[in-house]
Parts: C-alpha cells; sequence; structure tokens
C-alpha cells in the first residue's frame, strides 16, 4: 500500500503549463465512491470512508485508505487522495479470489469544483504491475474494443490509456509491469473546451487469471483553466468555422 508521504509529495508534484484557477479550501470531506464489479462478484458500491480510515492533508484534499472483499471472489485495498478541486491519486490492488479468470472494473468518482469555470485541462496516468499467486502464471488484458484505464467528466470519457489490445503476462510466481502510460502531459495540460458541473473519476476495466494480484497507481487531474494563445486562436478558428457553415 502507497505511504501517505509518497500520496502527499505525488498530489505536490501535480502542476499545469496553462493558466489555472482554483476555488477555496474546504474542510469538508468530500463524498467519495467506489465501484467494483467482476464476472462472479456483481456489482459493489461503497463509499471508502467507511471501511478504513480516513484524513485530511490541507489544501481541500483528503486522503482514504482501506480495504473490501467478496467472498471467494475479490479482495481490493487502497490508498487515495482525493481533492474536489480537483485532483485523484489511486492507489489500488486487487486480488481475483476465485478458481476463474475474472473481468474487473473498478471506478472511484468524487464530486467536482470547477463550477465557475468555462474550460478545463486534464491529464492522467497509470502505471502497475501483475504478480501470480499461485503458480501457475498470471496474464492480465485490457477490454475487447476498449480501455484499462479511462478518465471521465460528468459521467463523459475524457480520456483513455491502454487501450485495446493490450495484455501483460507474468511467469510462475513471478510478476510483469504494467504501463507506463499518460495523457495530457505535462500534467495536466490538455485542454478541453467544456464545464465540470458534477464529478470526475477513473475507471480500471481489465480481465484477470484466477488466483492473481493486480496494482494500479492512477492519476487523473481536472483544473478550471484559462487557454494559452494558441487554444484561443483554435477556438476563434472554430466560431469562425461554425459562422460560415451557417450563412452557407
Amino acid at each position: 500500500m502507497i505511504s501517505k508521504k509518497l500520496l502527499s509529495l505525488s498530489a505536490i508534484a501535480i502542476a499545469t503549463s496553462m493558466v489555472s484557477l482554483a476555488s477555496a479550501d474546504t474542510t469538508v470531506v468530500p463524498n467519495v465512491t467506489m465501484t467494483i464489479s467482476s464476472t462472479l462478484g456483481g456489482t459493489t458500491t461503497f463509499n471508502p470512508a467507511n471501511y478504513g480510515s480516513t484524513w485530511q492533508s490541507g489544501y481541500s484534499t483528503f486522503g482514504f485508505a482501506g480495504n473490501n472483499s467478496s467472498a471467494g471472489n475479490w479482495g481490493l485495498g487502497w490508498s487515495m487522495l482525493v481533492n474536489p478541486d480537483p485532483f485523484i491519486v489511486a492507489n489500488l490492488a486487487v486480488t481475483n479470489t476465485s478458481m476463474m479468470t475474472q473481468t474487473f472494473t473498478i471506478t472511484v468518482q468524487s464530486p467536482i469544483d470547477t463550477t465557475n469555470f468555462p474550460f478545463i485541462c486534464i491529464g492522467g496516468s497509470v502505471v502497475g504491475s501483475i504478480t501470480d499467486g499461485n503458480g501457475d502464471g498470471a496474464t492480465l488484458t485490457s477490454p475487447v474494443g476498449g480501455s484499462l484505464y479511462s478518465a471521465f467528466v460528468d459521467n463523459n470519457v475524457v480520456g483513455t490509456l491502454l487501450n485495446d489490445p493490450f495484455s501483460v503476462s507474468a511467469g510462475n510466481y513471478l510478476s510483469a509491469g504494467v504501463g507506463p502510460a499518460t495523457f495530457g502531459a505535462p500534467i495536466p495540460s490538455l485542454f478541453v473546451p467544456t464545464q465540470a458541473t458534477t464529478n470526475f473519476g477513473i475507471t480500471l476495466t481489465f480481465t484477470l487469471t484466477a488466483g492473481d494480484s493486480a496494482s494500479f497507481t492512477s492519476i487523473f487531474v481536472v483544473e478550471g483553466c484559462i487557454p494559452g494563445p494558441a487554444s484561443l486562436a483554435l477556438l476563434a478558428f472554430a466560431g469562425m468555422a461554425g459562422s460560415r457553415r451557417r450563412r452557407s
């Protein structure tokens, strides 16, 4: 499990190359939700604060650490930093405790606080590993036609990483790396001409062999921002093009 100190350092390291805007600090713990679904275990949604510990790191940043499980299906552990103004740094570890290969979908979602900003800048990353736990090797694959990592704003996917076909295997009682992969680097520098008004989060979807484990450190950052000159020029060009189409 990643340490609170390392998580704090990761949060401090997040920076933007665009002009960013921030809301006022808050001491209210955000209503974070986690959802895990698997082939055998169905879907479970819960507040991580109810299955472990929470702490405040300052600057509207809150930590969550704990674990949950479904007997005979999966075990899930987490250590996260969440800031609704806004970023998520999530260290997640899942073990397939069943006797068959399963497909897992794990989502971390938080309220968002950039409603006063007309545009957002985003970026994210994922890195991890798989480990064989029963001596017959381990394999992890991305979903067919999908991606292992996806980031969303207001329930709309805005970035994906490790897209199909992606697969990693490890030998008997060995481990293998997953990623790293990044978008919007330097994070967050991908300009998106939209607002963020309700939620944001990260979804990990993958197939994992029986008895084996996978762990990921996933980051997603959303900033209310003022676009740089290039982005403003692009917006102006798009507006001119739209006006010409309307006239024609």
